[in-house]
């Protein structure tokens, strides 16, 4: 199971975009392998990745906040290769999340029973979303013995089981940021 973090981004939005979506391609290409390899991103704490959005614009997101303040305010080619790009400000990525603990019948089982079930139902919950390519992430809370589930879409937490496995509960209040 993964570890839990915070994702940030910003985006970075041409001065003056091109006509056609074709030539906004190239710009933005352009554009994210300069930064790619510039000092500032190969030489960041954490790591960074970039994806065209729409039009003459990308984001760049980290799990550093940090890194992204220390990009550039504005990137441009100094001889006209890619245009000029202003950053945005930088954002927390909006997260859901759904919370899974033993049900109350099985809140009698020892404490190595709970955890031990904790950590092989977190596993078949990951394979359950993985086979369903949904963009989770879960995690296990070794302390408490519950399943945090993770997701940037709230239908995806939405559409998880309220049971699963027969032993872990969905808390009602389940598709929170």
């Amino acid at each position: 199971m993964n570890s839990q973090s915070i994702d940030f981004e910003v985006t970075y939005t041409a001065l003056q975009a091109p006509e056609s979506f074709a030539e906004c391609v190239v710009v933005v290409t352009r554009a994210i392998q300069a930064m790619v390899s510039s000092a500032i991103v190969t030489k960041a704490d954490a790591a960074m990745y970039f994806k065209h959005t729409q039009g003459a614009s990308f984001t760049v997101r980290s799990s550093s906040a940090d890194d992204l303040l220390r990009l550039p305010l504005s990137y441009g080619s100094a001889i006209g290769h890619f245009g000029v790009f202003e950053r945005g400000l930088v954002c927390v990525i909006p997260k859901f999340h759904a919370v899974y603990s033993i049900s109350r019948k099985f809140k009698s089982y020892s404490s190595q029973t709970r955890s031990r079930l904790a950590r092989e139902v977190g596993e078949r919950l990951k394979a359950y979303v993985d086979s369903r390519s949904l963009g989770v992430e879960v995690h296990l809370l070794a302390e408490s013995n519950i399943l945090l589930v993770i997701s940037e879409q709230e239908n995806e937490i939405k559409g998880l089981p309220m049971r699963f496995n027969a032993v872990f509960e969905r808390s009602p209040g389940a598709s929170c940021r």
